[in-house]
């Protein structure tokens, strides 16, 4: 109602059409286009017409969702082949890691993420962030962990496939390998890095969220 009458008064006192929208208690949306009247070249009355306009505002929402999911996969995308780059370059290869988590915590939230080194059938932490919220003795347990990647389920995998791996909830996932501290992993996202066909490496991201990622982000 209050739109409604500022549009009242913008019609009477400017002799333009005002038109605005509004969501109503039921959540659905409405388009209002308030117009003069005239006669005799005086505005007498004012037509107000109104359209649901919900249809309209949920394909908006949904292409800019699909434009931020887009965006955000090309990120990622991007992130992964700068990672591939930095592993075929000759600069130094641990600034390149702590700069490409930083990049990608832009990209998909994370509180703690890791990436791991392939040395033949073993995966090393090679760089790590977002662990010292647990305390620096895990912290500084974390880097320099290894896993057997033939025993390791998600690590076997992404190796297996080249492709992401999303866990929504790791208590829901039998083949989950728990790090000090248990129990803080609740949601946990992985990638390969992928040089020459090869596997080199592996982005982790953890969440204490369950649900946190899922197959679609």
């Amino acid at each position: 109602q209050e739109k409604l009458r500022h549009a009242l008064e913008h019609v009477f006192r400017t002799g333009e059409t005002a038109s605005y929208e509004h969501i109503d208690r039921e959540e659905q949306w409405h388009a209002t286009r308030v117009s003069p009247i005239y006669k005799d070249g005086v505005i007498v009355s004012a037509t107000v017409i109104g359209t649901n306009i919900s249809a309209y505002k949920k394909l908006e929402a949904e292409r800019a969702r699909l434009l931020a999911e887009e965006r955000k996969q090309r990120e990622l995308a991007e992130a992964l082949r700068d990672a591939g780059m930095a592993f075929s370059s000759t600069l130094d290869l641990d600034t390149i890691l702590h700069t490409l988590l930083e990049q990608i915590a832009r990209v998909v939230p994370y509180d703690a993420a890791n990436v791991m080194v392939v040395e033949g059938n073993v995966a090393r932490i090679a760089q790590a962030r977002g662990y010292d919220r647990y305390g620096d003795s895990v912290a500084a347990e974390v880097e320099g962990l290894t896993f057997d990647i033939s025993e390791t389920t998600n690590l076997r995998t992404m190796t297996e496939t080249r492709r992401p791996l999303i866990i929504p909830d790791t208590a829901s996932y039998p083949h989950w390998v728990h790090v000090r501290p248990k129990n803080t992993v609740r949601s946990w996202a992985g990638a390969p890095i992928i040089v020459q066909g090869e596997v080199v490496a592996f982005f982790s991201l953890a969440k204490a969220d369950a649900d946190f990622y899922h197959p679609s982000d």
